[in-house]
């Protein structure tokens, strides 16, 4: 099976695809809707799935405004992140 190239970037960064973040994350807690063990699980899978989006947005031309949706959602996660350890 050929990679595709969301795929071929992520194991180039070293990070998990976005649907193996998210998979792994799953796995953790089933369909429970509980949120994964740490902040870093939570994070990991934002940016997976900024950098796919950006990686479609400029191979096969997909929507940028994805790529500005998930960079927010990365934002947010690292500003939910260090407020949780300021408490």
């Amino acid at each position: 099976m050929v990679a595709s190239m969301p795929e071929r970037v992520a194991a180039a960064l070293g990070i998990p695809t976005a649907a193996v973040a998210r998979a792994s994350n799953k796995a953790r807690h089933g369909n429970t809707g509980n949120a994964p063990d740490t902040w870093a699980h939570i994070l990991v899978e934002e940016v997976a799935e900024a950098i796919e989006a950006a990686t479609l947005a400029e191979v096969w031309a997909a929507p940028e405004d994805e790529v500005d949706r998930e960079l927010v959602q990365v934002a947010a996660v690292a500003i939910a992140w260090l407020q949780a350890r300021a408490r």
